[in-house]
């Protein structure tokens, strides 16, 4: 394996590499195995669920490890593409923090403008607010329009099964559907 070193950021990015490379590599062993399970849901197929059991802990593990090295080095180039990354998981105030006490040097970085941008964005969305109608399909190839969904409340997911906090938030979004039966629905 190639191996890099010298530079402060390579460094820094070997540091924490060699901590959550190990999680990379039993989670994508383990996202092959899931895939290769029959049945669509995890209440059809319990092993399903446990190998997404623990993707979840590996995930919380990595996010944890990622968090202390933002924390730790959050002026460098490799902790600010960690916290572009991690954003949605600190609230608008730490963030607005962190990104204050940015160094200007840095502040001119890719990632330091997205988050940047994220923090300008506004605020979310409330009752009342419009929204603007479209068209997607379902799994089975039929076309549905957001506006067919009435009298509940629509959680748009955007998700990704690569994506770890994604694959985090599956069970949150499945525990709020058993809550909320008849006031919500999911378009994922």
């Amino acid at each position: 394996a190639l191996h890099i070193t010298g530079a402060k950021e390579q460094d820094l990015f070997n540091s924490l590499y060699s901590r959550i490379g190990i999680d990379y590599k039993k989670r994508d062993t383990l996202m092959k195995q899931v895939f290769a399970l029959k049945g669509d849901t995890v209440k059809v197929n319990p092993e399903k669920k446990r190998l997404l059991a623990i993707v979840r802990q590996l995930d919380y593990s990595d996010d944890s490890l990622r968090k202390a090295f933002i924390h730790q080095h959050l002026n460098s180039y490799i902790a600010l593409n960690e916290l572009d990354y991690l954003k949605n998981q600190y609230n608008r105030d730490t963030l607005q923090k962190m990104y204050n006490s940015l160094l200007s040097k840095y502040r001119d970085n890719h990632y330091a403008k997205v988050i940047e941008i994220y923090l300008r964005v506004g605020d979310p969305l409330t009752t009342g607010n419009n929204y603007t109608d479209f068209s997607g399909q379902d799994r089975n190839g039929n076309m549905h329009k957001l506006s067919e969904i009435r009298n509940k409340y629509i959680l748009l997911d955007f998700s990704a099964t690569w994506c770890g906090p994604c694959m985090k938030s599956v069970q949150e979004i499945k525990d709020l559907l058993t809550q909320y039966p008849d006031k919500l629905s999911v378009v994922t």
